[in-house]
């Protein structure tokens, strides 16, 4: 009966032989393309949560499409850093960009990708790995205008003067960066008037020996050759924006216009030590001297920092030294005189606002370092390994609201919207 089959015997090993190559295959399929699957979901995981960081750290720290330093170290934490979402030994190409997408929104894109190895695909791809990329893209949406209209929201804003000095060493082989600076640096006329081809008397990048320096660079670069290509390309350069610098010290005036209850007696000096702070709001009339000594830590009184606001005064002067550090209970120091506000001292922090619209800022302290802003209508600084941060404590200014911290009254701090597009 099973007598016509019997020619049939070895048939299965011929199939088997036929369908090796497509097992193999199907097998390669499922392991190859599943550990792809995989790799791609990892990285699109990654990529959103970058941009989502990358893009509030910008909008917060008002960054601009060619300098952004906070928005691309936030998305790093996110990518391999403290809040890592890929292992840290991973080999990733990593490219983080922004660009102005169209009036009010500001598109924040990071980019990844990994090489994946292939086992059983590669006989017919003929390469051993396989790129797999990611992609995303976080709108940040400005309410009104955009918050750069905030002079507060920059590291330094100017009218008349910026010089540096001992940025760079002075051998023109070997230009080390001495001073840096991790935020925007503005130059406005002041006014609130529209005037892009206005231009600063002075804006002096590096001292007079050394007048090839063209640009600031970035904490990331200190020690560095100013000359390695890698280098030059993170120095950034002072950009024109239309603020009103005088609104808020006309308001500030207004305020303080009709009290009769001031911290020191008029004509008299004013010396507040970082010891005795006992409240959180200061104004001096008036003052032959009017010195901020913060060669101590600050008592640390309230959750909100300290507002000073000095009307007049012959010698207003900042003390710090090695000991400095009122990280606490940052100072808003405002001066409404024309003298010269002088840092004094030797090493040390300070953490705050400085603004003086109508007088010059002077630091001369070596390796200093600032964290906040200053509004002013000079800076000079002749500091030699200072290093200057961008920290936005525009919330904390005594008078409050969108009229005092912008030039339209309609963006104020946090007044955005970030998402995924």
């Amino acid at each position: 009966m099973f007598a016509k089959y019997l020619h049939q015997k070895g048939a299965i090993l011929i199939l088997t032989a036929l369908l090796l190559p497509m097992l193999i295959c199907g097998t390669g399929l499922a392991v190859d393309l599943g550990n792809i699957y995989v790799q791609k979901t990892r990285l699109q995981n990654t990529t959103d949560a970058a941009a989502l960081a990358g893009a509030n750290a910008y909008a917060v720290n008002n960054e601009k499409i060619n300098h952004h330093p906070y928005a691309d170290d936030k998305a790093n934490q996110y990518i391999q850093g403290d809040y890592h979402n890929l292992n840290t030994d991973e080999n990733i190409s990593i490219k983080k960009t922004a660009e102005l997408h169209k009036k009010n929104v500001t598109f924040y894109n990071v980019e990844l990708s990994k090489e994946v190895p292939l086992y059983f695909l590669k006989i017919f791809y003929d390469k051993d790995t396989f790129t797999v990329p990611a992609k995303s893209t976080a709108a940040i949406t400005y309410k009104g205008e955009p918050s750069s209209n905030n002079p507060f929201k920059n590291l330094f804003t100017f009218t008349k003067d910026l010089t540096t000095q001992n940025v760079l060493n002075f051998d023109p082989n070997n230009k080390t960066i001495f001073t840096t600076f991790d935020g925007n640096i503005v130059y406005t006329n002041g006014t609130g008037t529209n005037q892009p081809s206005f231009r600063p008397n002075t804006l002096l990048y590096n001292n007079a020996d050394d007048r090839d320096a063209k640009a600031f660079y970035p904490s990331e670069t200190k020690g560095k050759n100013a000359n390695a290509p890698d280098v030059s390309a993170k120095g950034f350069t002072a950009q024109y924006q239309n603020l009103n610098l005088y609104s808020y010290a006309n308001q500030l005036k207004e305020k303080y216009s009709k009290t009769t209850q001031y911290s020191n007696r008029e004509n008299d000096n004013f010396w507040l030590s970082a010891n005795a702070i006992d409240k959180t709001e200061y104004y001096i009339k008036n003052a032959q001297q009017a010195v901020i000594d913060l060669s101590q830590n600050t008592n640390k009184i309230s959750n909100t920092p300290i507002n000073i606001t000095i009307d007049s005064a012959a010698e207003p002067k900042i003390y710090i030294n090695n000991n400095s550090s009122n990280e606490n209970q940052p100072i808003i120091y405002t001066y409404l005189g024309k003298n010269e506000i002088k840092f004094e001292g030797s090493g040390g922090s300070f953490y705050g606002i400085i603004y003086a619209p109508y007088a010059k800022v002077y630091c001369n302290d070596n390796n200093f370092k600032f964290h906040g802003s200053i509004v002013s209508e000079s800076i000079r600084l002749e500091a030699n390994g200072a290093q200057y941060y961008f920290k936005d404590y525009s919330k904390y200014l005594p008078i409050s609201g969108d009229e005092s911290s912008s030039s339209t009254g309609s963006q104020n701090s946090g007044n955005y919207t970030v998402s995924l597009v």
